[in-house]
Order: structure tokens, then sequence, then C-alpha cells
């Protein structure tokens, strides 16, 4: 017997789990066996959840929207390094979500969701190519949504709950944030990124903010002005603009960061 159920929301196919270990793993197997663009796994609660550069994420049982999301575009059309687009799609379409239940969620660059400071939701994307071009990708997404305590290793992590005392259902979200990623996406592949960038500058964070860049050769602070075309961060420091374009930025007045 298979431990999922399989369902439709908002006309896509949904691999629904009550436990698995990740979302993402479960349907990477699925994109190597050919499943289709658009399909989805969802879990109620996930052993092995995972963020950016590994880190370890909480999916506590039934309190988060925590699934992934299949992107199979047609071959030979979306160059393997676009892929990273695809978190910032995802973070728009999210937001978008959520504003439908009158939340209204800042992104903080590149893959976070935060409200009132914290952080409520964050992406990751990992994709298979090849010979240069996207075979699959699949962006894997976490929100926390109900309850409203964290463990204390986890003090600047908040729910949509706690922050707001507004109370969404797990699939309810799931079910809205499908239609905004398949109109986003479609943007994306017709306009590419730049459109996506001007659309989450007025949600986001880390714009017009004091930043600090963690990079593996040191720190960049200064204030973050814009997003180049591709994504990066521009920031102003006492030495001129600098471009990052990959690691952690902390935002003043977010997550800890004063």
């Amino acid at each position: 017997m298979p431990d999922y159920d399989i369902l439709e929301l908002s006309g896509h196919k949904a691999y629904v789990y009550q436990v698995t270990d990740s979302t993402n793993t479960r349907l990477k197997a699925l994109a190597r066996d050919g499943e289709s663009h658009g399909s989805i796994a969802a879990a109620y609660e996930q052993t092995s959840g995972r963020g950016r550069m590994d880190r370890k994420w909480l999916s506590r049982s039934g309190l988060g929207a925590w699934f992934s999301y299949l992107i199979r575009p047609e071959p030979d059309t979306v160059p393997s390094e676009k892929a990273s687009d695809l978190v910032f799609v995802s973070a728009l379409s999210m937001a978008r979500a959520l504003s439908d239940f009158s939340v209204e969620a800042q992104i903080k660059w590149p893959n976070d969701l935060v409200i009132g400071g914290k952080k409520i939701c964050g992406i990751m994307c990992e994709m298979a190519q090849s010979e240069g071009f996207l075979t699959w990708a699949v962006a894997g997404i976490g929100v926390n949504l109900l309850g409203c305590s964290f463990p204390p290793d986890l003090p600047w992590a908040a729910s949509v709950e706690s922050e707001t005392g507004v109370k969404i259902a797990p699939l309810d979200l799931i079910a809205r944030f499908l239609p905004h990623f398949d109109n986003d996406y479609r943007n994306w592949l017709e306009n590419g990124l730049f459109e996506t960038l001007q659309n989450i500058a007025p949600l986001s964070a880390t714009l017009g903010n004091r930043v600090v860049a963690h990079l593996p050769n040191g720190e960049i602070t200064g204030i973050a002005l814009r997003f180049r075309s591709d994504g990066a961060l521009i920031i102003q420091t006492e030495n001129g603009e600098c471009a990052v374009a990959y690691g952690d930025v902390s935002v003043r007045g977010v997550m800890g960061y004063t």
C-alpha cells in the first residue's frame, strides 16, 4: 500500500503524506521517474525537513504547509543557471497566497518570508540538468502556520498565527499558492526575472535597510539598494556598491539583527 493519498488541489496532482522524511526527497524521486510538471508532494509532518545550506527545518505535525512543487520546463528551453530564479518566483507567489488570507508578509532576500521581523517561511530549490539546460527543479517550501511556541534554539521563528492571530489550514494555503505560482512561473518564462523582482521590491524586507552579508571570505556591511537583473543584491558600502549573488544576509530589525 502506498504511504500517501493522491488529491487534486487547484488542478494539480498532490501526493499527500501523513509523515515523510522530506517532501523534496519524495518529489525528486517522482521527478526522476517522469512525474509531470505541476505535481506536488505535501506532508502533515516531515522528519528530515531541510532549508538552504542543508539546515534543518522544523516541520511540526499539522502546524504548517510543508510541500514541494515540481517544475519541468520544455526540453532545452531554460538554462540550468536560471534554476535559482525559481526561489524568487516561489517567494512572490507565497506572499500573494498569504495576502489572500489578509496576511501581509515581507520577503527577505533571497528566500525567506517574515512577519514582524520573524521568519515564517523558507524556500529552497533543487534541480537536475542536462547539457546546460534545466531538466526539472523542485521548489521546497515550508510555512509555519499554526501554534505560538517554538524551541529556545529558534528564537526568531514564528508562525502566521503567532504574529497575526490568523489561522490557515495547510492544504488551504497550498491550494491558494498553486494558481499564483502558475501565473508567476508563466510570467517568468515569458519575461524573465526582472519583472518578478519588480513585483518583489514593494514587499521586500531587505531593500532600504542596513544589512550584513555573510560571505565565505568575510562580511560586507551597508545599505541594500536594489536587485540586479539576475537577482543579486546591490549593497552600498563605504567603498562603493557591491553585488552579493549568494550567501546569508542579515537585515536590521529582522530575525534578531539590531
